[in-house]
């Protein structure tokens, strides 16, 4: 997503993306529990259901849980349901969570390979104002829906 487009939470998300083009160094933060607005939950719908069938499919049912990067042992996390564990990618990328576009661009979420090296300086108040909009969880969202 480049400078200036929406951020899915009813905002304007001026944040360079371009740093992170094709860069997945990020990738094991994608974990479940994430908190949706009604605006991201409703976005990430739209894209599912106008993305390639056979991958969606393919994403939905692999197993979520993972090994932890870097740990001894059978420690493990629960990754996004969107997280594809084949390609690493993000299955609905365009459509991600402000949170997950803010990741490398805001001090609290550093860059885990120190890419991006200035934070942008627009992050605290964003995330004070989404703070502010009703958020659940995706299942939350998906029985309110039904």
């Amino acid at each position: 997503m480049g400078r200036g487009e929406s951020g899915g939470a009813g905002m304007t998300v001026p944040v360079d993306q371009s740093p992170c083009n094709g860069c997945t160094a990020c990738r094991h933060r994608c974990t479940a529990g994430i908190p949706l607005t009604r605006a991201e939950y409703d976005g990430i719908v739209h894209h599912l259901e106008t993305m390639d069938l056979a991958l969606r499919d393919r994403v939905l049912a692999q197993n979520k849980e993972l090994p932890w990067p870097g740990a001894e042992g059978e420690a493990t996390y629960t990754a996004c349901r969107f997280f594809d564990t084949e390609t690493g990618l993000c299955a609905v990328y365009p459509a991600r969570p402000l949170i997950c576009r803010l990741f490398g661009h805001v001090e609290w979420l550093p860059c885990p390979i120190e890419k991006i090296e200035t934070t942008w300086p627009g992050g605290p108040a964003t995330m004070q104002q989404r703070a502010a909009e009703e958020q659940h969880s995706w299942e939350e969202w998906e029985r309110s829906a039904e």
